[in-house]
């Protein structure tokens, strides 16, 4: 019986020595873990998952990254109604165009992928989109790769530029912003003003008429676009209401003989749709402008000096 107890109380000794052993080195972990997280703060280390980490919204960049495939080419029209290509390629790896006629040259505003990383760049034109030259554009107060989808205007001799803005700084949230810029040179914009946000934005379509502005939103959901009212010349925007625009997307919206008519892309084509004066959208040429081989999309028209009518638009390639 002796002999029992004594082996029984050795390993009552052991166990109790291996539960200290354990504590200690559970508590050695806990504060080296602890030291080394102090140590990363002071020396700016971030050792946090990266999986956790809230990025900016993959949408969007999904998007973007698509323009390394994408080209931008333009139509001409003497009743913009019926539309010729051109064969020629504007800008290579870029997407949605938008274009004003300012100071007497075409400024034209798109998505720019030909850097490794996008940015808003911008094509001058001097004999009415023969040729162009491109620059770089800058923002006051915002990086140009936090830009994206233009919409330009000219509004007391000035381009004020539309575009959905930082989207590389702000993390994802419920609500994208689509901000507006001013430039007296086309180059140079201001810092950016908050003109609306609400779920999913991304190509605005603004455009003035009966001396107010409004603005026709892709808004990447079921209901397809949404008409916004300005009532204050412009500076911001508030929705009015959202139209079904089943398989369109990106548009402009132009005043046209007295009629205002929108371009859309349309099933992988460009096609004019008309009823805004009204409120409402319906398909008035379907298509105008389409490629056997190439998806278009992003329509911007513009008038020119001689009465003609120019397009920019986006061909990407089908089945890419």
């Amino acid at each position: 019986m002796k002999k029992k107890h004594k082996k029984s109380k050795y390993r009552n000794i052991l166990v109790i020595s291996l539960a200290l052993i354990l504590v200690a080195m559970l508590i050695y972990i806990s504060t080296s873990t602890t030291n080394q997280t102090l140590e990363d703060k002071n020396s700016g280390i971030d050792n946090s998952d990266e999986t956790d980490e809230i990025k900016p919204n993959e949408t969007l960049y999904k998007k973007i990254s698509s323009s390394s495939y994408k080209y931008i080419y333009s139509a001409t029209s003497t009743d913009a109604v019926n539309w010729t290509p051109n064969e020629e390629v504007i800008f290579e790896r870029a997407s949605v165009p938008s274009a004003v006629l300012f100071n007497g040259k075409i400024y034209l505003y798109f998505i720019d992928y030909n850097e490794g990383n996008y940015q808003l760049s911008v094509g001058i034109s001097s004999n009415n989109g023969g040729t162009f030259e491109k620059a770089d554009i800058t923002f006051d107060q915002m990086a140009t790769s936090d830009a994206t989808d233009p919409s330009a205007e000219v509004v007391d001799n000035k381009i004020k530029l539309y575009y959905l803005g930082f989207v590389q700084t702000t993390p994802f949230k419920d609500k994208n912003q689509i901000y507006s810029s001013t430039s007296e040179d086309g180059i140079t914009f201001s810092e950016p003003v908050l003109a609306i946000e609400e779920p999913d934005l991304t190509d605005a379509d603004t455009y003035y008429y009966n001396e107010n502005w409004y603005m026709l939103i892709n808004a990447n959901r079921a209901q397809g676009q949404i008409y916004a009212e300005s009532y204050d010349n412009g500076v911001t925007f508030k929705s009015v209401f959202e139209t079904l625009l089943e398989n369109g997307g990106s548009c402009d919206t132009n005043l046209i003989n007295g009629k205002l008519l929108t371009y859309c892309n349309h099933v992988n084509s460009i096609s004019i749709l008309h009823g805004l004066e009204e409120q409402k959208l319906e398909y008035l040429h379907d298509p105008v402008l389409e490629d056997e081989d190439y998806n278009l999309a992003d329509p911007s028209v513009l008038q020119l000096p001689d009465g003609t009518y120019l397009m920019f638009y986006t061909k990407l390639k089908k089945y890419l």
